[in-house]
């Protein structure tokens, strides 16, 4: 996919988005009578009790929380004291989840379409008759077409329970829309890189180096994380970032690699030329664990440092700076995988670059490399097994395979969308949407 970026253009865009910003507050307040929060006064909260509470749901870090309540109402959020991983400490999306409880809009109980489609007309309805409407319907859809007549989008903790129950029922046909935008590129990247798929576990902390490509901390809303970040740096690491704007991660750099947008995985690829060609290398870590590393030389041999520095359009003597001092500080060396990977068309690419160069620099489970966390099991739902008819994975439409190898899990959305309106290979009659919105998100 071509796309067309210059360093101008993408930061007029970016300025152009930013000043909307407070505009777009404006025109909500005036033409959608969306009321503002009041201010809440300082000093407010000196009647309350502390609760324990559980983890916020405003993103996937979950980080941990208490809550403070006035009567039986609940008045603020904040971190748990006891947490290791955020602490006392809670982002504006998290304090703002306690919106969540007492907006006005909030949906509190089921509510039925009698209108028609387009002209909607809400009617609250109970429990009982919710479900039992959605059983029936879906009940229809499987005696007349079988568990590949649904389709489940799904997103959110709780998106475990249903699930398990539509595997259960052999549905085939599942996706999980954030995670094809998000991380799902990062994680099939390293999986099929470096076998395991690393998250986010990089122990900035100790590292000696840490090089930021696709990856905005500071900026983003992953508190634990920005913390090690921060610890890094009071530790002494040296911070390279790469990134066209002057983000807050690159107010912190050592380096500020002003990179022309889209051109990251040239400036991955010569480095790790510019480390083969010197020498400098891992050369004992890559001789035990890496394969195919005569081809990854010769795949990068043409990324020259003049070559890259063009494409780029940043010094040379940058690309070589930064090289040497990976170089010099492996193998304790944060290479961040990145998180919300999909921008511009060649991602899996450019975090596959991000991953071999990690090899190269052999920073992977040692101080300040990225490492694999032991995780605590905590259990999981379990249906009793049943035989289908047909293999879920068989009925599966067939062109997933063979348009997306590399796919992350489930099918993608826009071949249920064709499948739903073309019929073809099989009708999809019942769509499943939980924790989502594809309409506005």
């Amino acid at each position: 996919m071509a796309i067309n970026l210059t360093r101008r253009n993408f930061l007029k865009t970016a300025s152009i988005a930013a000043a909307g910003i407070p505009l777009s507050k404006v025109v909500a307040r005036a033409e959608t009578g969306i009321a503002k929060a009041p201010l809440i006064p300082p000093g407010s909260f000196k009647d309350t009790k502390t609760v324990t509470g559980g983890i916020c749901e405003m993103c996937f870090w979950r980080c941990q929380l208490v809550g403070k309540v006035r009567g039986d109402r609940l008045v603020k959020l904040e971190g748990n004291p006891k947490s290791i991983d955020n602490g006392q400490n809670l982002c504006a999306r998290g304090n703002s989840g306690i919106q969540l409880v007492y907006d006005p809009d909030r949906l509190k109980y089921p509510m039925k379409n009698v209108g028609r489609r387009g002209a909607p007309k809400w009617q609250k309805i109970s429990w009982d008759e919710a479900l039992n409407i959605c059983a029936d319907k879906l009940q229809a859809t499987i005696d007349k077409y079988g568990p590949k007549g649904i389709a489940v989008w799904y997103h959110g903790a709780s998106s475990h329970y249903p699930n398990a129950y539509f595997d259960y029922l052999g549905v085939p046909n599942k996706y999980e829309p954030a995670f094809y935008q998000c991380r799902g590129q990062t994680a099939m990247a390293m999986m099929q890189t470096l076998g395991f798929v690393p998250n986010e576990d990089v122990d900035m902390p100790n590292s000696k180096a840490m090089l930021l490509v696709g990856c905005h901390i500071g900026e983003n809303i992953h508190l634990s994380h920005v913390k090690n970040f921060l610890k890094g740096l009071e530790n002494g690491s040296k911070v390279v970032v790469v990134d066209p704007r002057f983000s807050a991660a690159a107010a912190k750099a050592h380096i500020w690699v002003k990179i022309k947008p889209g051109t990251d995985t040239a400036f991955l690829l010569g480095l790790m030329n510019y480390m083969f060609d010197k020498g400098i290398y891992n050369k004992t870590f890559a001789k035990k664990y890496c394969l195919g590393l005569n081809r990854l030389k010769k795949h990068v041999a043409e990324w020259t440092v003049e070559k890259t520095a063009a494409e780029c359009d940043i010094p040379a003597a940058q690309i070589v700076e930064v090289a040497e001092l990976l170089a010099k500080n492996a193998p304790n060396v944060s290479v961040h995988p990145g998180r919300h990977a999909a921008w511009y068309g060649n991602d899996f690419q450019r975090v596959r670059a991000n991953a071999c160069l990690t090899a190269l620099l052999g920073a992977m489970d040692c101080p300040g490399g990225i490492v694999r966390i032991k995780r605590m099991s905590s259990g999981h739902v379990h249906w009793p097994e049943v035989e289908h008819e047909e293999d879920p994975e068989e009925m599966a439409l067939a062109e997933v395979v063979e348009k997306y190898p590399f796919r992350p899990p489930g099918t993608p959305p826009e071949l249920m969308r064709d499948t739903m309106i073309s019929g073809k290979p099989y009708p999809i009659k019942s769509l499943i949407v939980w924790g989502t919105n594809s309409i506005k998100t």
